[in-house]
């Protein structure tokens, strides 16, 4: 890593001109390896002189007479093998003694609950008269200020400071997510506002063209998406007011997402006497300890907790198994209880992957057995997702939900841009349904750029933010049980680009194969997680359909493209889109 700068300096210090001074050092430290500094004066690399000892390997500035020459910005370059951490710079600046009233040392006695106050007179004439200011010392020397609290106060000067606890702080990122930046600079009151916050790593200008960066909020927000591991570094934020100089860093590390190695498939059926075993293999770069943690929604939608029971059995200590086990059991309630959706998730603290598993059963209970389940009458059995009891001649206003929507497995949109075709509508039979939609396990709630309508069961995406995707399912509920929707995930996608950047017509020669190129495939990890998608049409949701007369190289259920992908018009391209069409390609993963 970059070195870590823990040295903290004040944003001015003053020292009187052609004195003798004691008190006039200063060290720079930080972590990371074997490190040199480099003290520069206004930009230009400090020099030993006869009144300026400088020590690169330790990092000690110090100043033993000071000339007119020597006041300015210092700061301080702390260096090693992997990148340059910078100090806050702070300036250098000359001061005079001023005086009191009465020459002698004066005893001052304060009253109780009245102010008391001391003047100090001599001010010099500054031009401007802003650049001038008051510091009150304590003790011998001119480096230990005298502390401002609530009841010890000085008339003005203050720089910015950063409030709060979730500014500029260090993080870790995975590969491919966004990393967010705080420098909210504020200044104390009757101060003039800070200006707007100048951005570096390790201690270049930030490009902000070309949005791998993007600033918000003013410029106090900023966002390096897609992290890559060339991002990891030292980020820098600067703001200053009338009074002084802010400057705050964290380091950015990236490290890679969680890889699964291994995973259960999407759907099981279980029978008495199986042994069904789910087990998870993922592991990190670096290595991190995972976390397992099993859930399970049962046939009313209730969500809880997998604890190792009789049937279930968690493998110890790391739960990266989940043992299933019906082989000693002929009660089809128990095979019936156990029947739901599995959730597992993989995590660390700065990772998460989720992972859905159906489990099923076509062993349903008997009309006794469906007696004591509060069915009273003859009944039949289905399994649509849930387990519906249907009381032959019973009216179905009194029956859980029937859920009636059919959803993909996944869908893809692309992030930060305006969507219109985002929207879905979970729809269900059965009396008066209230719906709830959850993001990997947990409930959608209405934001700026989402909507969720629990009364008509409609969850519709303005703008795609990076923290929208996910597994989405919708829960149907009414007065006599929960229904629960095909699970689908929502992910990613980037337009591809054509060749032209102008709009192009495209005509094909009858009986013969017309292609179309898309390029700019991402990069995805693993490889296999990313697909591209033909759309026809408005929005994103309308896929070319693939026929005999159409095709897209590369691009199965069980091959991904090694290079980008070609949409074959196979005979005549006019029979797919007609005299006039939008033709889109997407990437998605």
């Amino acid at each position: 890593m970059p070195p870590k700068m823990i040295s903290v300096f004040n944003n001015e210090y003053f020292f009187p001109r052609d004195s003798i001074l004691v008190d006039s050092s200063f060290k720079c430290q930080a972590e990371n390896g074997q490190i040199q500094y480099v003290w520069k004066k206004d930009g230009v690399v400090v020099e030993n002189t006869q009144f300026i000892p400088v020590d690169n390997s330790t990092g000690i500035l110090r100043f033993v007479k000071i000339q007119t020459e020597h006041y300015g910005t210092y700061q301080c370059f702390a260096s090693n093998t992997y990148g340059t951490s910078l100090s806050t710079p702070f300036n250098l600046k000359e001061s005079m003694l001023g005086r009191f009233p009465i020459g002698g040392p004066e005893e001052v006695r304060c009253k109780e609950f009245e102010h008391c106050k001391i003047q100090c007179s001599g001010k010099p004439t500054c031009l401007p008269d802003s650049q001038c200011r008051v510091e009150w010392k304590i003790g011998e020397g001119t480096k230990t200020n005298v502390e401002i609290t609530k009841r010890v106060g000085v008339d003005g000067n203050a720089a910015p400071i950063l409030p709060g606890d979730n500014q500029m702080r260090d993080l870790v990122i995975p590969v491919g997510k966004d990393a967010i930046f705080r420098c909210e600079a504020e200044s104390l009151p009757n101060e003039m506002p800070p200006t707007l916050p100048i951005w570096n790593k390790n201690g270049v200008d930030l490009v902000i063209a070309g949005g791998k960066y993007i600033l918000a909020e003013n410029s106090q927000v900023l966002t390096v998406t897609d992290v890559q591991k060339s991002d990891t570094g030292v980020y820098q934020c600067l703001s200053e007011n009338s009074e002084g100089v802010l400057l705050k860093e964290a380091i950015l590390k990236v490290i890679d997402p969680i890889t699964v190695r291994k995973r259960p498939l999407d759907n099981y059926k279980i029978a008495p006497g199986d042994i069904l075993n789910l087990a998870v293999v993922a592991d990190t770069d670096p290595s991190l300890t995972l976390q397992y943690k099993w859930m399970f929604n049962d046939h009313q939608g209730n969500e809880s907790e997998i604890k190792s029971n009789e049937y279930w059995k968690l493998s110890w200590p790391i739960n990266k198994q989940l043992t299933i086990d019906v082989s000693n059991v002929t009660d089809p309630t128990i095979l019936v209880s156990l029947a739901g959706y599995y959730i597992v998730k993989i995590y660390h603290n700065y990772d998460e992957k989720v992972i859905n598993i159906t489990v099923e059963t076509d062993v349903f209970p008997t009309a006794d057995i469906v007696e004591i389940m509060n069915c009273k009458k003859a009944v039949t059995w289905t399994f649509q997702r849930t387990l519906i009891c249907t009381v032959i001649g019973q009216d179905s206003s009194q029956m859980p939900p029937n859920m009636t929507s059919i959803f993909n497995d996944e869908y893809s949109f692309p992030q930060d841009s305006k969507l219109t075709d985002a929207f879905f509508n979970c729809k269900a039979e059965n009396g008066r349904v209230l719906y709830v939609w959850k993001k990997d396990g947990d409930v959608v709630q209405n934001t700026q750029f989402v909507t969720v309508n629990n009364s008509v069961g409609i969850l519709k995406f303005d703008k795609m933010q990076n923290e929208d995707y996910g597994t989405y399912q919708c829960f149907a509920t009414n007065d006599f049980g929960t229904t629960l929707s095909k699970p689908f995930k929502i992910m990613e996608a980037r337009l591809g680009s054509f060749p032209t950047s102008q709009t192009e017509e495209i005509k094909c020669e009858e009986f013969k194969h017309c292609k179309v190129e898309c390029r700019h495939k991402p990069t995805c990890l693993p490889e296999s997680q990313c697909k591209v998608e033909w759309k026809i049409g408005e929005g994103t949701k309308t896929n070319v359909e693939i026929n005999k007369r159409v095709g897209v190289d590369g691009n199965g259920a069980t091959a991904v493209p090694k290079v980008d992908p070609m949409l074959v018009f196979k005979e005549n391209g006019k029979a797919l889109i007609g005299e006039k069409g939008v033709l889109r390609c997407m990437f998605s993963g």
